[in-house]
This record gives structure tokens, C-alpha cells and sequence, in this order.
């Protein structure tokens, strides 16, 4: 979390001191965004989540174009939304830079370094990674493409991920990212899970995968562990909730999972608290829905907010962030 600094900093009248709090607290709020998706057409709407209301809003500036399967992964201090597809071209390499403060948005001049569509977005504290999905001529890549925070540089990750595929749901902590489930090049659904470290910059995969092969499954995280849910194969759309501990990697599934089965809502919304099922596409409500589900890491229960999304919408990528500070 960063600090501001009160001793090197002019508090001498009450305006500037008023100034200087206006802009720590704002800072200080963690907050979760939902980045484009589809709602009868591409969107460019990014909406934010603040975690201490729960209130969601819209922001005054969206993506820089309209698109859909967003990868997106944060800093302490930015988030980011790279590539995606908007409806002609796949294998995007824009990537939108979001201010964690102010929500500015700027679109950095140098992308990602090769074009991704649905790929999966984890972090480390130095870097932010956007792991498969399928290049500008549709194929699909086992690559993973790796930003340095300190200047939003790209590279190639040394490691490779167990086989081709995109819109499967990430999770992560300090050490580890995590790249779950999807769809693979032969139109097979996938139920494996990928680990990367950071460190060694080496995947692994877990022993235990998902209980179930899904495309479009939702992950979060919490300090202790991983979540992954929902998702859709050919026998339909799945309301499991499966949890995986960082400590052992162990797979559990939740007694409660989701009120109906989902798939394609936001990636990546989680406070040290809770995590957040946002949007998504229903058998009933195959367009999207405005609904926002919690889930508290202190018991794994689910409640539904009181507060929805403007506009009903899902996503076919990790499609949101989160900024903690």
C-alpha cells in the first residue's frame, strides 16, 4: 500500500492540508472494474466498484475503443486493459492504463507484444502478465506476455502454459498466478489449471484441476486462496464454485455456489474481504445480467448486492481488475 509522505510535504494552511487528505483518501480506497464486454454490441464502458460502499458507477471515461474478452490486471497503483477483440480485429495489442487515484485512463503507445483475445490477466508486485488466448489470425496461443510496472515495457515470458487456449478464469497472490479452465483451438473445454512463478518465471500444473471442463469460468482471490466460477460446456452453464488454497493447492468445492449458472462475468473483483461475481450470461438472461454476487473469504457465504451494473453485460475474457493500494 503506498504512503503519502506528510513530513517532506506543505501543510501550512488549511486549504493545502484539505488538498493533500482529499487525495490520500482517495487513494486509499480499493476499489473493483468491470472492463467493456458485450451487451448487444461491444461496450467501452468501465465500471468501478468501490469496496467500502459497494456502490457501483460508471466512468466518465471508458476503453479507448470498444471491445470485447479484455485482459486485465493491476498494480498498486494502475490497472490495466490489454487487447481483446472489437468486432473486426482479434488479437488486439492496445493496452488502456488506468489511474487508481484519479481514473485517468491513458493508452500506452507501445502495446502488448503480440495481440491477445481472451487471454488471462495475473500479477505479481513488478509485473502484470496476460497469459493465452488467440492471436490477430485466430490462432491460439500457449505464450504469456509479461509487462514490467516500472516502465509498461513487454516482454515474453520463459514459460509456456500446458496447452492453447483462451477465456479461462485467473487467480492469484504474491508468488503464483493462476490460469483456469477455457476452450482450446479443437473446440475442447478444459479443466486444467496452469501455475505460474513469478520468480522463477516456470509453469507448473496442479495435480487437481476444476471439477468441471468449462469455457468462460470467473476466478478471485483472497489472501489465502483462489476462486474459480461458474462456466459453460456443451451439457450448459455450471453454478459450481471451486476454491483452491495457495498454502497446498488443495481443491475444494463451496456448498453454496451460484444462484443460477453463469458464465462470462468479470475476472479479477476482489478486496482482502471478499470477492465478486459481476455480470455474466444466464440461460435466462442469455444477453447479461446486472447482478453483482459477494462472496466473504471469512465463511465463503454469498449474498447478492443491492447495487447492480447500469447495463446488463457479460464478458468473454478476464475483463476486470482490481486496485487495492
Amino acid at each position: 500500500m503506498a504512503v503519502y509522505n506528510f513530513k517532506s510535504s506543505s501543510i501550512k494552511t488549511g486549504v493545502i492540508r484539505k488538498t493533500i487528505w482529499d487525495q490520500v483518501s482517495t487513494f486509499l480506497i480499493p476499489a473493483g472494474y468491470t472492463l467493456g464486454g458485450y451487451s448487444g454490441g461491444f461496450l467501452t464502458t468501465v465500471n468501478k466498484l468501490p469496496f467500502n460502499t459497494e456502490t457501483f458507477s460508471v466512468l466518465g471515461t471508458g476503453l479507448s475503443t470498444a471491445r470485447n474478452y479484455v485482459c486485465g490486471y493491476s498494480s498498486a497503483t494502475n490497472g490495466y486493459a490489454a487487447g481483446g477483440y472489437d468486432g473486426t480485429t482479434l488479437g488486439l495489442t492496445t493496452v488502456d492504463k488506468f489511474n487508481g487515484s484519479s481514473n485517468a485512463r491513458t493508452t500506452l503507445g507501445t502495446g502488448l507484444n503480440s495481440g491477445r483475445t481472451g487471454a488471462g490477466g495475473v500479477a505479481s508486485s513488478t509485473n502484470g502478465y496476460a497469459i493465452n488466448g488467440r492471436d490477430s489470425g485466430g490462432s491460439y496461443r500457449i505464450s504469456i506476455s509479461k509487462m514490467a510496472f516500472s516502465d509498461d515495457t513487454f516482454t515474453t515470458s520463459a514459460a509456456t502454459t500446458s496447452n492453447n487456449r483462451n477465456m479461462g478464469a485467473s487467480f492469484y497472490n504474491s508468488t503464483n498466478g493462476y490460469y483456469a479452465g477455457g476452450e482450446d483451438s479443437v473446440g475442447a473445454y478444459i479443466s486444467a489449471i496452469d501455475k505460474l512463478n513469478y520468480s522463477a518465471d516456470t509453469r507448473s500444473t496442479l495435480g487437481t484441476g476444476l471439477s468441471n471442463s468449462v469455457s468462460g469460468p470467473t476466478g478471485f482471490s483472497s489472501p489465502t486462496a483462489g476462486y474459480v466460477a461458474g462456466g459453460v460446456n456443451g451439457g450448459g452453464r455450471f453454478t459450481t464454485v471451486n476454491k483452491f488454497l495457495f498454502s497446498d493447492d488443495s481443491r475444494t468445492t463451496l456448498g453454496t455456489g451460484l444462484a443460477a449458472g453463469t458464465y462470462g462475468a468479470y475476472n479479477n473483483i476482489f478486496s482482502t474481504t471478499a470477492g465478486y461475481m459481476v455480470g455474466g450470461n444466464t440461460a435466462a438472461s442469455p444477453g447479461g445480467i446486472t447482478t453483482a454476487y459477494k462472496f466473504s473469504f471469512s465463511d465463503d457465504s454469498r449474498s447478492t448486492l443491492s447495487s447492480a451494473l447500469a447495463t446488463a453485460s457479460y464478458t468473454d475474457g478476464s475483463g476486470g481488475f482490481s486496485c487495492l493500494g
